[in-house]
């Protein structure tokens, strides 16, 4: 796929007051104060709003870390790629930025930007989206179906496939700078019969009958690591600029492929709490997993825990077989043979609808 099939959605825009001419401050600013004291106890920033035809921005004014550890006072504005109008389906990029900077500036009086300031905001919460090809809506239901045995196999802890049309790798509440939100959508099922497609598309225009993969990437560190350093700051400027071809493709990969880390995570071990041959075991296991090889049938750790269990009164014993069963199923969730076949389907079934590179 190209540059252009990986497209931003969203996001949110910090650009400092003194970079901004913003009338009414006030308005977007509300503190509360405690009433014994009189004294200002926190700010509380609701969005003011700005919507027109099924679409909004939306400005509130907060301090927030900017530049080199230093705290701003600024506009934190929320700009949905919808506001392009007939031009959505395109994405924000360097050749509608133009209409994206005359829309901000259209919207209230309160607020102008030139376009160097605009360009110079501190991009965050980045939707980034790759649209596939159409699928039937039983067809999505099939794919639900496996993804659901596919994210319990590889520990995906708040998948959600439950919603009509949506299925979430991530909620947009438990994501975390390891775990970005994640999901795969029907286009139609979200968008038909809303007040923006009528106002710009037909419900019969083939692109709204795609299938979307849609992740958020939070900071700058989530940009430099999931574009493989294609985008090497959060600046709005160096986001538009920067090589984000891959970036929904990657945090697919980091959700579904064998990973040795992964199992080293879940594979925590106190070594003073084990026995000499347990550790004798757990070494074998890591040392192999280390160098990346398959552990055939696992004959090596079958012979240790059997004759250190031998011995041993039942209780003991189980514990041990218990501990050695928890291990080799964590082993054959990232290793087995099934699971690596239930990956590789996935990933070409992705990348045959379109919503893999």
């Amino acid at each position: 796929m190209g540059r252009n099939d990986t497209k931003i959605d969203s996001f949110k825009l910090f650009i400092p007051l003194d970079k901004v001419t913003m009338k009414n401050v006030d308005r977007y600013t509300t503190l509360h104060v405690n009433k014994a004291s009189g004294e200002v106890e926190h700010e509380k920033a609701p969005y003011i709003s700005f919507e027109a035809e099924g679409t909004g921005v939306g400005i509130k004014v907060v301090t927030a870390p900017y530049g080199r550890s230093k705290m701003a006072k600024g506009a934190s504005i929320a700009i949905p790629s919808k506001i392009l109008g007939a031009n959505y389906l395109d994405g924000i990029n360097q050749d509608n930025i133009r209409q994206v900077h005359q829309y901000l500036n259209s919207i209230t009086d309160d607020f102008n930007v030139t376009m160097e300031n605009l360009l110079n905001g501190r991009a965050s919460d980045i939707d980034f989206c790759l649209d596939g090809q159409a699928i039937t809506e039983n067809e999505f239901k099939t794919f639900s179906k496996e993804l659901k045995t596919l994210c319990r196999q590889v520990g995906i802890e708040h998948y959600n496939g439950n919603k009509k049309g949506e299925f979430y790798l991530q909620t947009r509440s438990t994501a975390t700078n390891r775990t970005p939100f994640a999901k795969m959508y029907q286009k139609a099922v979200e968008y038909i019969g809303s007040e923006h497609q009528k106002a710009f598309f037909k419900s019969t225009d083939p692109r709204l009958q795609s299938t979307r993969a849609e992740v958020t990437i939070k900071n700058k560190a989530m940009l430099q690591k999931f574009s493989n350093c294609g985008i090497q700051s959060s600046t709005f400027l160096h986001v538009l600029e920067g090589n984000y071809s891959n970036i929904v493709s990657n945090v697919f990969d980091h959700y579904f492929a064998p990973s040795t880390k992964k199992i080293a995570r879940k594979m925590i071990i106190d070594p003073s709490k084990l026995k000499p041959l347990d550790l004798m075991f757990y070494s074998q296991m890591l040392y192999e997993l280390n160098i990346n090889k398959d552990i055939t049938g696992l004959a090596l750790t079958d012979l240790i825990f059997d004759r250190n269990t031998l011995a041993m009164d039942s209780k003991k014993s189980r514990a041990l077989r218990d501990k050695r069963k928890q291990i080799e199923d964590i082993y054959k969730t990232y290793f087995g043979a099934k699971t690596k076949a239930n990956l590789n389907n996935f990933n070409k079934y992705m990348k045959k609808i379109g919503l893999m590179n």
